[in-house]
């Protein structure tokens, strides 16, 4: 491979060794990853879970009860009514650790403003989950109609992802809020809720099919020329108890997130395994350097292909093409997670504190 000048491995999501978080990066991040993985290697199944629906809709209360070894249901009591600061802001992440491999669950705030923000913490595949509340879908079904309350309960959402990442595999899907229906009831809303979900569908493959030249950016993914959907085993209908359910659906996403194993360099993952012990949330590369001396790296410039393929992966964010940002690396994501929700907010008095906001994230020295 020395004389090898150009590889193009643009939406190869599929590669393992090299990870494709590596292969973005370029043949010089290539190179440096099969030089270390001469000096052994291990293997790794890391998924991200995204959690996508509209605010209320139990998102929060589904990552929180699948992340407890305890088997009992996490509930955020929040009211019908409740104000827009209970809710998610920007996205939540949780972390379920399964032996050596690690699930990451991203949770999106429901506000249509939050759509946006998937580019910034989906940068591979990962696994999508739909959460429906089929009380809100009834409600604007009667307030518009049922095709207008798919594309507002999910289907705007859903459409964000796979156009981020066409690559995508079949979204799961979890209808929440059982308890607020008798049983008939219920299975009359799943029937009109996929009834108007094959609707939109066609709609949009007649649409997109009638016009030349068209750029046809939903029909041209591969789940969405399936011709449903959601597939029978991946919905699941959840209440307000913990059930066998649950179980279901956190073996079923640990199953998915086995396929496909990665090789990655031993020396590497004793470098992101340091990252542990850190405090704080972020540090600058320098005190990085430092800190990860023991694990005896031959160059910062290694340091700075291991860095990257971890931002690839979605263990930290490293914006090192930014001349503003490219000296620090955030290790606890919910810090940035929390500087979006200052940025995206909608809020007056959010938007008027924001220095302060800042400053009790101690990185007030980014922004001054």
């Amino acid at each position: 491979m020395p004389n090898l000048t150009e590889l193009n491995c643009l939406e190869c999501e599929s590669l393992t060794s090299p990870p494709y978080a590596v292969c973005v990066d370029g043949l010089h991040a290539i190179r440096q990853y099969y030089k270390d993985l001469r000096s052994g290697h291990v293997e790794v199944s890391e998924a991200t879970v995204a959690l996508v629906g509209r605010s209320l809709s139990g998102k929060t209360s589904l990552v929180t009860t699948l992340v407890r070894s305890d088997g009992t249901r996490g509930l955020t009591n929040r009211a019908a009514d409740a104000v827009e600061d209970e809710t998610t802001r920007v996205f939540n992440m949780e972390k379920l650790v399964v032996g050596d491999n690690v699930l990451q669950f991203i949770d999106f705030g429901g506000n249509e403003i939050y759509q946006s923000t998937y580019q910034f913490t989906l940068k591979q595949n990962c696994i999508p989950i739909v959460v429906m509340n089929l009380k809100e879908f009834e409600e604007l079904c009667l307030e518009v109609n049922g095709n207008e309350a798919v594309r507002c309960t999910y289907f705007d959402w859903l459409s964000h992802l796979y156009l981020a990442n066409p690559g995508l595999r079949a979204p799961k899907l979890v209808f929440t809020h059982r308890d607020a229906y008798s049983a008939d009831g219920f299975e009359e809303l799943k029937r009109l809720f996929f009834l108007h979900t094959e609707s939109v569908f066609k709609l949009i493959q007649s649409e997109e099919n009638s016009q030349k030249n068209y750029l046809r950016s939903f029909t041209g993914i591969s789940h969405f020329q399936r011709q449903e959907m959601f597939q029978e085993q991946d919905i699941y209908v959840v209440g307000d108890e913990y059930e066998e359910v649950f179980d279901q659906l956190r073996s079923h996403i640990i199953s998915d997130s086995k396929l496909v194993v990665k090789k990655v360099p031993t020396l590497w993952r004793k470098v992101a395994q340091t990252f542990n012990s850190f405090h704080g949330s972020y540090k600058t590369f320098p005190e990085v350097l430092q800190l990860v001396i023991e694990c005896k790296l031959e160059s910062e410039d290694q340091l700075r292909v291991i860095l990257s393929y971890m931002h690839n992966s979605g263990h930290l964010i490293w914006y090192q093409n930014r001349k503003g940002l490219q000296s620090l690396i955030f290790y606890d994501i919910s810090v940035v997670t929390k500087l979006l929700h200052v940025f995206f907010t909608h809020e007056k008095k959010v938007w008027n504190n924001r220095l302060s906001a800042i400053a009790a994230l101690a990185v007030i020295r980014l922004f001054t």
